[in-house]
């Protein structure tokens, strides 16, 4: 039998030994948790993301889904014999809508008429001289400076002269960073914007009644027309008699019946129209705590009653509504750019 000295020296020996295990476990014990807790964090993020892209996914689809509707709505319009020769503010697609309620959110939806606004690319083209003239009684209207009208024009006219007050390369090409002027129609109101003159407060106050449309004529839809646009159009026509237009029913069939009622559009009847081509189709799309905003325009042929998109931008906030004019609002600084 080993002597009591020889175990006692061997106990010794191993103690240490166990000790070093001991903590070698613990650490690879708590190694493994807190790989393990990483692992649960991550995969929880991951879930957690999936989840964001696929409630985004799924309310980017609501938002095409009103889209559709609204399309819908203009072709029916044009489709009934009874609305087709004349677009107003009475018609269901001008009338606006509660939320439409969907499960854990909602779609809010809001078509505005184009053509109820002066189209910032008239002022090139054949009746560009005259336009330019109404720009300016526009600009006028709203106790902006003139020279605003000058500077727009040598924005989108083709050539490198310089109107009037107006600027030209020469003008932008000493900004800080330099850049040229764009001397080709305006694809955004937001080009406004970068030309010379024009502040932001200014385009604030712009901005509810411009448009850029893909043509280079002006035609003002009389039954929608806002009240600066309408007297841009018929400077003869008193504030009391534009305010009376504006607040009655307007549901005129032709120009010419318009022009009989109010002389003062006579002088503007190449720029008038009753019916309306261009529209903008506004839509916030809410699913629980995710939201998507769409603004689209659309084309609707006169002829055929074909609705067709011609611009869509997910990037900017919704506004059902315009805010009145010269009220400080940068939520459509940047208006949908042209699909080429």
């Amino acid at each position: 039998m080993p002597s009591p000295e020889r175990t006692v020296r061997r106990f010794r020996r191993a103690a240490p030994s166990r000790g070093v295990a001991l903590v070698s476990v613990l650490l690879i014990v708590a190694l493994a948790s807190a790989l393990a807790y990483q692992m649960l964090s991550r995969h929880g993020l991951t879930i957690a993301h999936s989840e964001q892209l696929l409630r985004g996914g799924q309310a980017r689809e609501y938002a095409l889904a009103a889209e559709a509707f609204a399309r819908q709505l203009l072709a029916e319009d044009w489709s009934d014999e009874e609305t087709r020769a004349a677009d107003t503010l009475l018609e269901p697609w001008a009338e606006p809508s509660p939320p439409f309620e969907i499960e854990d959110g909602e779609i809010v939806l809001a078509i505005v008429d184009l053509n109820a606004r002066f189209n910032l690319n008239g002022v090139i083209g054949k009746g560009g001289p005259d336009n330019v003239e109404r720009l300016k009684q526009l600009v006028a209207n709203l106790e902006l400076e003139p020279v605003i009208a000058d500077t727009w024009v040598d924005w989108v006219d083709p050539d490198s002269d310089v109107n009037a007050a107006g600027a030209e390369d020469e003008t932008y090409l000493l900004s800080v960073p330099a850049y040229r002027a764009a001397n080709q129609p305006a694809a955004s109101t937001s080009e406004l914007l970068a030309v010379r003159d024009v502040t932001p407060a200014d385009y604030a106050a712009l901005r509810p009644h411009v448009a850029w449309l893909p043509e280079t004529g002006l035609r003002v839809n009389v039954n929608t027309a806002g009240y600066e646009v309408l007297r841009s159009l018929a400077p003869g026509l008193s504030e009391e008699e534009a305010e009376t237009l504006i607040e009655s029913d307007r549901e005129f069939q032709e120009v010419a019946e318009a022009t009989a009622q109010h002389a003062a559009l006579g002088n503007s009847v190449a720029a008038i129209a009753v019916m309306s081509e261009y529209f903008e189709v506004r839509i916030r799309a809410e699913l629980e705590d995710t939201q998507v905003t769409l603004a689209s325009m659309l084309h609707r042929d006169p002829t055929t009653g074909r609705v067709r998109l011609l611009a869509r931008d997910f990037g900017r906030d919704f506004r059902p509504v315009d805010p009145p004019a010269g009220e400080n609002d940068d939520a459509y600084a940047d208006d949908a750019p042209a699909v080429r």
